[in-house]
């Protein structure tokens, strides 16, 4: 295992030095290395030691299997922190207020309407069900709506938390303070009593980061470590215990944060390097394939195609109904195993799938998003902090599951986001 202990020293000095970096040159620990970096260390470092301390790899992946996939992995994380990198270059945080140009009553309206359209989708998700008792009266519990749009409704929530948080700093917290605690509730909710480590991480940094960024203040490096590091036990703690968290539960919480961490089809580094593996033996790239439908067939609603995904999945040859287009059974044939379903294979291993080493490309590309963005927030403000705010709240669903995971997320907080402010925009006067 020598090439791999190798390349897994090498992904881990690769991220120091980008954080070190970051912090040196920056001058702000909410930098999106000092906020990725951790969490590429952590699925691309710490669990697959743990798998090989623990001889976790047997009966999975071979001697030969796991160097190529970390291979692989070096590769995609040194392409996304290059991107990071070259599109922060400049930028450099500066304590003190901004300007943000905006009307704040027109921009408080908006959040409260954004915010309360995403309370409706999460009761409304909630009814279909037959209500909270039944939604979260089981493991991995929650609402549901045959309709995308309505079943992630409840999203417009975070721009309406982060508009808000704008807008108070404009005019004075205290008219945002009973709206702010009411949009927390569905991805708190959702997150808690249905065990999504994913809506309670969104609804966490949103909240605290938000305040900062808003505020143009940072925490110190130390505090954003810590706090990540506790905020990590904790979504650890809960997905582990998932079967015991719900309504009328015990919640007896007795199985260990590092039970997320053991050998098994779902282990999230064990499925992407398998992942990595049957793709490339089989030559199954799909080449854009799956993200063009991701994009452009996707966001059409079932009542308008109501077999879009069949028509894309044809013309694509892949089923992206399951898995985001893995082949589960391809995984099986090669390695032995089956991956479990609702898997992710993380950030490499999806972008391996779909462009092979031209991945590179593309993670040095959403590199240059954070990077970018993050420049503009420190430098010019306004809607880039909105925006930046949305990136980050959304980081774990990036590094962790898939880029779609992400993506469409994104789009659905941050088009609201930039409707709204280019609407409270103030007029200049007529001179």
């Amino acid at each position: 295992m020598t090439e791999f202990l190798l390349a897994t020293t090498a992904i881990a000095l690769a991220i120091g030095i980008a954080i070190f970096t970051a912090a040196a040159t920056s001058r702000d620990s909410l930098h999106p290395a000092m906020v990725l970096g951790p969490m590429l260390l952590f699925l691309y470092v710490v669990m697959p030691l743990y798998l090989y301390v623990n001889d976790g790899f047997f009966g999975y992946l071979t001697e030969a299997q796991v160097s190529f996939a970390q291979r692989v992995n070096l590769v995609g994380v040194l392409g996304l922190l290059a991107g990071v990198m070259a599109g922060a270059r400049g930028g450099a945080y500066v304590p003190g207020p901004k300007g943000w140009g905006v009307d704040p009553s027109r921009l408080s309206r908006v959040a409260i309407v954004l915010g309360i359209l995403g309370m409706i989708g999460f009761a409304w998700g909630i009814v279909e069900v037959g209500g909270f008792e039944a939604a979260y009266g089981v493991s991995y519990g929650g609402g549901w709506s045959e309709s995308g749009y309505v079943r992630e409704l409840f999203l417009l929530t975070i721009p309406a938390i982060l508009i808000l948080l704008a807008s108070g700093k404009v005019k004075g917290p205290g008219a945002t303070r009973y709206w702010l605690a009411l949009f927390t509730l569905p991805l708190l909710l959702h997150g808690a009593l249905g065990a999504r480590r994913g809506p309670l991480f969104v609804v966490l940094v949103t909240v605290i980061a938000g305040r900062y960024l808003v505020r143009n203040q940072r925490p110190r490096a130390w505090l954003v470590f810590t706090g990540g590091a506790l905020l990590g036990v904790l979504l650890l703690l809960v997905v582990a215990n998932r079967d015991k968290i719900y309504i009328g539960s015990d919640f007896n919480l007795k199985m260990s944060p590092t039970t997320y961490m053991e050998t098994g089809g779902g282990n999230e580094f064990i499925y992407g390097a398998g992942t990595v593996v049957a793709v490339n033996e089989r030559n199954l790239f799909t080449w854009g394939g799956r993200y063009a439908t991701v994009l452009f067939v996707r966001p059409v609603p079932r009542a308008f195609w109501p077999d879009k995904y069949q028509v894309a999945g044809d013309f694509f040859g892949i089923n992206v109904e399951t898995n985001l287009g893995v082949d589960v059974e391809a995984i099986e044939d090669v390695l032995g195993w089956k991956g479990a379903i609702g898997a992710a294979p993380g950030i490499v291993g999806d972008l391996w799938f779909e462009f092979s080493w031209g991945m590179c490309i593309a993670l040095f590309g959403i590199g240059f998003l954070y990077g970018r963005v993050w420049r503009r927030c420190v430098t010019t403000g306004g809607v880039s902090v909105m925006t930046y705010g949305a990136l980050l709240c959304l980081s774990l669903y990036l590094v962790m599951q898939t880029l779609e995971a992400m993506a469409f997320r994104f789009l659905l907080m941050a088009v609201p986001t930039w409707l709204a402010w280019r609407w409270a925009r103030r007029i200049p006067a007529a001179r």
